[in-house]
């Protein structure tokens, strides 16, 4: 994890020689204040002022049949000034591919850590991703597109660590240039080991086991842009008892009302149902705990001040389910907020 930004920056020096002959560098920055109602596990009750700072840099290459794109994301916020809560968000992404003339090949790096920390509690967790993907056009309209790859994922001070090998395959359907639709299915073995620090010398304990099923998205964009993603996954390990599931929804609305107004519409929601074979599991932290879930719904409204800049508000409830002992952090707020971009 220390050297993933190291790894990044070779792997572009390998396959981009030109690299800075047809690039484009671009960064955004936004700042978002406002009202905050929250209350969490071990977490006390806030009702309160949240700030919220998001910066991104992004490198762009492409030449021919070659696209490469690096970018660094950095996102801190705070919750109250007198019962503090923060939370710090870093993220990494290297992508490269090249146009084979019968398919498009692609090599993909990610590297993600978030700290949360409120009263009584400090989650530090880490996860590395690096992955392919191929392309296939059938025909005019119709693409098959399969993602393989390894992730490595680690909640604390290994408290959890987590081996994830997976393969992602869907079928591409261009209807009209409005109208696009895909399904697939997505398959997962994952293995974790915890260690129960509690007594010396510490144990280890593992959990094995597999995540697959069905994913579809559906996007549209005619007056208004709509885009739906959807997945539902089984759920089988050492722990658990069929049936056990997770459901992930996605739905994002957007339009512009006017020249310079727009409104916008996002709903991130996630569940999970586990059957244990013992309920003295439901605190283990032996049980997967994927890195994004984050149930949310706000509506947004900008005002572009410039083809650069914009001002909006932003309103909507939040649940961020902490990735230890099913703990969460939940409320509604109101922000007000700047956005810039290059």
């Amino acid at each position: 994890m220390k050297n993933i930004y190291f790894i990044i920056i070779i792997l572009i020096l390998i396959f981009t020689p030109q690299i800075f002959v047809n690039c484009q560098l671009s960064w955004k920055t936004s700042v978002e204040s406002g009202y905050l109602n929250s209350t969490g596990d071990n977490i006390t009750g806030l009702d309160e002022v949240q700030i919220k700072l998001e910066g991104l840099l992004k490198y762009d290459y492409e030449k021919e049949k070659e696209i490469a794109s690096v970018y660094f994301r950095i996102k801190p916020e705070l919750f109250g000034f007198n019962n503090v809560v923060r939370s710090l968000r870093l993220k990494g992404f290297c992508s490269y591919s090249y146009d084979f003339d019968n398919f498009v090949g692609g090599i993909n790096l990610t590297s993600q850590r978030h700290i949360f920390a409120g009263n009584n509690l400090k989650i530090n967790y880490e996860s590395f991703l690096l992955s392919s993907d191929f392309n296939f056009e059938i025909k005019n309209g119709t693409s098959t597109t399969t993602n393989l790859g390894y992730a490595y994922q680690r909640l604390s001070t290994d408290e959890q660590n987590n081996d994830i090998f997976f393969v992602d395959t869907r079928l591409n359907h261009e209807i009209d240039s409005n109208l696009k639709f895909s399904s697939g299915i997505y398959i997962e073995k994952f293995s974790i080991i915890a260690i129960d620090r509690t007594f010396y010398p510490y144990k280890k304990y593992s959990n094995i086991g597999w995540r697959l099923g069905p994913k579809l998205s559906l996007s549209f964009i005619k007056g208004i842009a709509a885009n739906f993603e959807y997945s539902f996954l089984v759920h089988d390990s050492k722990l658990t008892l069929f049936p056990s599931y997770e459901h992930w929804v996605r739905v994002v609305m957007g339009k512009m009302i006017s020249k310079n107004w727009s409104v916008f519409l996002l709903t991130d929601y996630y569940i999970r149902r586990f059957k244990l074979i013992n309920p003295i599991y439901t605190e283990s932290n032996l049980l997967y705990t994927p890195m994004n879930l984050e149930n949310r719904i706000y509506i947004k409204i900008g005002f572009d001040i410039s083809s650069t800049s914009e001002i909006f508000f932003k309103s909507g409830y939040f649940k961020e389910n902490l990735y230890k002992n099913n703990m969460s952090f939940k409320g509604w707020n109101a922000l007000i907020g700047f956005e810039i971009e290059r």
